[in-house]
């Protein structure tokens, strides 16, 4: 256990930091001091900080598949109307049955 200051400073904050942001923290899971002596756990803040990195590393994946998905779902919509486009000009290009027969 250790004092707020050292807490602090395994997040790399200055206690004053620390104070002001400390209710997002712990909004967000992070582990609470001693009720009794005010002391922090820090084997509870270092699980807490590698749960942060496995949490942003997740959204980051999720964010970049999500940015995956609707390039290709572009693309493939890109090369429909391509398509679509290329099947018209070619029905319009052919001689109509009067045409042929005349």
């Amino acid at each position: 256990m250790v004092p707020p200051v050292k807490a602090a400073r395994r997040l790399h904050l200055t206690l004053a930091e620390f104070d002001r942001i400390l209710p997002r923290l712990l909004q967000r899971g992070f582990p609470k001091a001693d009720p009794d002596i005010g002391n922090y756990d820090l084997k509870a803040i270092d699980a807490w900080l590698d749960g942060q990195m496995a949490v942003r590393t997740e959204q980051v994946a999720r964010q970049s598949t999500h940015k995956l998905v609707m390039e290709r779902l572009e693309r493939l919509d890109q090369e429909l109307t391509a398509k679509k486009a290329l099947r018209e000009a070619r029905r319009k290009s052919r001689p109509s049955a009067g045409e042929r027969n005349g």
